[in-house]
């Protein structure tokens, strides 16, 4: 509840606790308590005759006793605490009177009085009802002994319209002013809460206010600095921030109180020079000579976060000790007491509470402004006291040391100058003895010189040497961060494409994450480093072969392979020459071998892309060499998993390499569909022989069998390494794959992929946060072959795919902006709409279907450069027409068809080749499959019209 005027020790109403001892007491202290009393008393004792009195501390009694009288001076009585009260730790008989023997009627006007909250030196608060209304408010009620005297009066009537102008969230409203006989009063709102004088103190309800939090703390006097700025702005200083000020509600909002003490800083007519009001422990060290601005107020609210921040005051010492300048100059930096406190908000509250006022922040809005640049995470404009700055401060504080410092320097430069002196003439007459020398000595000069500039010549151009190697490798640097931008980018999901084709997959995706601006920015790039390599080479072969290896990724993603293979071979004939590979070569051990390794991948997927499975297997030996380097087995496990992952590509590589064989029949041997396009697209015409064929896939096979053996051993011997196990299911399933173009390994591929799934089950619990693992895993679920496949698989499958889907679901929540994701996600839901049609459980499929196909067209939408994303979405139309054909719904087919076309023909980008001309056929031949099929008689749509009369309107797309 509302607070002010609580009986703080310091207040301007209240003594300290009685009972101190005076013989432990300092003898200043005793002085000054004895000289407070005699003023009390009426007399008018002479300061001057005290310190001549006691000379040991007559400098002291000099500086402090006016101070004493004029506190003593400013009130009568206790009314307001004055300085002999804070000093002597007692109070008159008069203010106990004042004080305590104030008993408040039931009723005051239109108030019942429910209980007192707190008393002050100015009168009482109580909780009270207002009738009229009935609300709770805080009534504030001056004693009738203040009441007898003018000032105070006017000084009560001071605080209410003090507070009555200010309309803040953050300071108490006043309800209204009135007088009852006697009574002067006014009320208030009505806090629910504590000051934050207890909670320091850890008395007053809990709250649950935790004051280790810095950053509430820091967020708190925000506020309150934000409350003075506008009460400043509205001419009105507080003149009394401290804790026990300032209340915090159940809600933890905060709120500044009691503006008993508050002014007008433009007026003189309540607190003129030499009037000292205030708590003591927390006045500017201006305020104790009666001077103060809104700086002052700052200073106050400066101590106050300091308090919060470390749970003691800033300024300790007696109350004596409190009126010493010097005890607010020795003010300790927060964290010497606690130094968990961020260095940002102890410059902050530096700023805060220095000594001089123009070091201070000039008003409180710039102190709230620096704190809520620190709860921001921004830059503060508070910067720490630089040691000169600290010593020009000094010098100010300590004119007579600084002055005899001064004066030391002053005779020290003087000894320096005289001594420089001295050794001139000394150098001038030892310059006239060498003149006999000179002229034998400018020969040996001029040779000297002549050598010089020979040295500075050859420094400049190993400087400049130096400098355009520095710029070449950042050439080189910001180069490569361009191609690996480029290169790294991903595709789409492979089990989008278990129906379209391994080979539409290849050729397509060779740009398919590469829009028109992409492929014309690789082109100049490599014009221009291609010159650059080439006139580099013999100085950075090492980059130059990093950036050429590179730009074979490159070239091989934009459809280039006989480009890449050129750019391939002029980076392995670098690494060979770096690691020795040719007689006479020096070896550089620096080239890691994982840079040659990378090469033979390119060059192995170059050979494949151009139909040389003779390649692929010279290519694969090579990556054998360097990873055995003529032992019977790697050396360290980094190689042996360099040797498990080029024989998993050179084993994946049949997916692409087996189609020109003719090796991969149709599924069901059924009509045109997605799974016999690129069997008949190849062509009887590549076609070698049935045991060539069946050679080149064994082998490819045995690739794959070969790297899961050496991946098991390395998680036999490293069971934690995760890249390790995704290989090892990769690879699987990759053997899996293999399988389904053969009716004969059929229960060998399902063993493969269910041991896929089984380690990438694993991995996903282990991992959950990963990705790369989920994506991976649900990949795997979903690319089980659905086209054609009988009814009764789709079953089997449904499990898997409700998976995969749940799978894909959470990785498009996590990561909403990912096509790909999106893309897997698509696919998964209309594979899983298709088994659900196959198992007759067909009421949720159909809005599975359309959100699939809505989510694919929002891709194409938004990636109209990505043929391949057009494809998917194509190949789901097809499927989906399919679906409605069997439906014997061939209006709805014929509708979905025409859009799949629609889909393939609107790309303009034309880098699908003769693979995107041979998918349109098809479709145009299934289109016309379906007209045909209409022809006959009338069939239903789906709104059950007649399909007939609709077949000509829906055949054109």
């Amino acid at each position: 509840m509302i607070d002010p005027g609580r009986n703080d020790p310091e207040s301007s109403g209240e003594s300290l606790p009685l009972g101190h001892d005076s013989q432990q007491r300092h003898p200043v202290d005793l002085i000054a308590e004895d000289f407070a009393m005699r003023i009390r008393r009426g007399e008018t004792p002479d300061i001057e005759s005290i310190a001549a009195s006691h000379p040991e501390h007559a400098d002291k009694l000099r500086q402090m006793l006016p101070s004493i009288e004029a506190m003593e001076k400013l009130n009568f009585g206790g009314t307001r605490r004055d300085i002999s009260a804070t000093t002597t730790g007692a109070l008159s008989a008069d203010d106990d009177l004042s004080f305590h023997c104030f008993i408040a009627p039931e009723t005051i006007g239109d108030f019942r009085i429910v209980r007192q909250i707190a008393r002050g030196g100015m009168g009482v608060v109580y909780e009270a009802v207002q009738e009229s209304l009935g609300r709770h408010v805080a009534l504030k009620v001056m004693s009738w002994r203040a009441a007898d005297h003018p000032s105070h009066r006017q000084r009560f009537q001071r605080e209410a319209e003090a507070i009555a102008g200010l309309h803040h969230t953050n300071i108490v409203s006043v309800y209204g002013v009135g007088q009852q006989d006697d009574l002067l009063f006014y009320a208030m709102h009505l806090v629910d809460g504590v000051s934050l004088a207890d909670l320091l103190a850890g008395t007053g309800p809990d709250i649950g206010v935790d004051l280790q939090n810095d950053r509430q703390t820091a967020a708190w006097i925000a506020t309150i600095a934000d409350a003075l700025e506008y009460a400043h702005g509205q001419g009105v200083l507080h003149r009394d921030i401290k804790p026990a000020n300032l209340m915090v509600d159940r809600d933890h909002h905060v709120w500044l109180t009691d503006f008993g003490l508050a002014a007008d800083p433009s007026s003189d007519r309540f607190t003129q020079t030499g009037e000292i009001v205030g708590t003591l422990r927390y006045m500017a060290p201006e305020q104790l000579k009666g001077r103060l601005d809104v700086r002052s107020d700052v200073y106050c609210l400066g101590l106050t976060l300091y308090e919060l921040l470390t749970g003691r005051a800033a300024i300790q010492g007696t109350p004596a000790e409190l009126l010493s300048a010097e005890n607010r100059r020795r003010i300790a930096p927060p964290r010497s007491l606690r130094a968990s406190i961020p260095g940002d908000l102890q410059t902050i509250v530096m700023k805060a509470v220095s000594e001089d006022p123009t070091h201070r922040y000039a008003t409180a809005g710039e102190f709230r402004d620096d704190l809520r640049r620190y709860l921001a995470g921004r830059p503060i404009a508070a910067r720490r006291v630089g040691a000169m700055e600290r010593s020009w401060r000094w010098a100010k504080r300590n004119p007579g040391i600084a002055s005899l410092s001064g004066t030391v320097l002053v005779l020290l430069l003087s000894v320096i100058t005289l001594l420089s002196v001295i050794n001139r003439s000394r150098t001038r007459s030892l310059t006239a003895i060498g003149k006999a020398y000179d002229q034998a000595a400018e020969n040996l000069r001029q040779r000297s010189a002549a050598l010089d500039e020979a040295e500075r010549a050859r420094e400049s151009a190993v400087r400049e040497r130096s400098r355009a190697e520095t710029n070449l490798t950042l050439a080189l640097s910001a180069f490569q961060e361009i191609v690996d931008n480029v290169a790294g980018r991903t595709g789409v999901a492979e089990s989008v494409w278990e129906s379209v084709g391994d080979d539409l997959m290849r050729d397509a995706d060779s740009g398919a994450t590469l829009g028109d601006d992409d492929v014309q920015l690789m082109e100049n790039l490599l014009q221009f480093f291609e010159k650059f390599a080439d006139e580099n080479a013999t100085d950075l072969r090492m980059p130059a072969a990093d950036a050429r290896r590179s730009i074979g990724d490159i070239l091989f993603r934009l459809g280039r392979p006989d480009e890449a293979r050129e750019s391939y071979d002029q980076a392995w004939q670098i690494y060979s020459q770096l690691r020795g590979e040719d007689e006479g070569d020096a070896v550089d051990p620096t080239v890691p071998v994982e840079s040659p390794i990378a090469v033979a991948w390119g060059q192995m997927r170059v050979a494949a892309a151009l139909r040389r499975p003779s390649d692929v297997r010279a290519w694969l030996q090579r990556c054998r060499q360097w990873c055995f380097d003529g032992q019977d087995k790697p050396a360290t496990s980094d190689l042996t998993f360099l040797w498990a992952k080029s024989l998993r590509l050179a084993g994946s590589l049949t997916l692409s390499t087996e189609w020109m064989t003719g090796m991969r029949p149709s599924t069901n041997g059924s009509g045109p569909g997605p799974d016999s396009l690129l069997a008949r697209l190849m062509g009887e015409s590549r076609r070698r022989g049935p045991n060539r064929a069946v050679a080149q896939y064994r082998w490819h096979q045995q690739c794959s069998r070969e790297a899961i053996q050496w991946l098991e051993v390395l998680l036999e011997t490293d069971p934690q390494r995760k890249v390790y196990a995704q290989t090892l299911a990769a690879a699987h399933q990759d053997i899996a794959r293999q399988g389904r173009t053969r009716r004969d390994e059929a229960e060998s591929a399902k063993h493969h992929r269910d041991e896929a799934i089984r380690i990438l089950d694993d991995l996903s619990k282990r991992f959950p946060e990963d990705p790369d693992i989920q994506y991976q895993f649900a990949d795997t679920l979903a690319s089980a072959a659905i086209g054609d496949t009988p009814p009764v698989a789709f079953s089997r499958a449904s499990d898997d795919l409700r998976q995969s889907i749940r799978l894909a679901n959470e990785l498009v929540r996590k990561y909403p902006d990912s096509a790909e994701y999106q893309s897997l996600q698509a696919s998964v839901q209309m594979k899983l709409a298709i088994s659900q049609y196959a198992a007759g459980r067909g009421d949720r499929a159909q809005d599975m279907i359309d959100e699939s196909l809505v989510t694919q067209r929002r891709i194409v939408q938004q990636h109209p450069d990505v043929p391949m994303f057009r494809v998917a979405l194509a190949q789901s139309l097809w499927s989906m027409a399919d679906l409605q054909r069997r439906q014997r719904k061939p209006v709805d087919a014929l509708r979905s068809i025409n859009e799949a076309i629609e889909t393939l023909e609107s790309d303009q980008g034309g880098r699908f080749g003769k693979v995107r001309q041979a998918y349109l056929n098809q479709l145009r031949q299934r289109r016309q499959g379906i007209q045909n099929a209409l022809r006959p008689g009338p069939l239903r749509d789906s709104s059950g019209s007649d399909a007939s009369a609709d077949a000509d309107k829906a055949a054109t797309p």
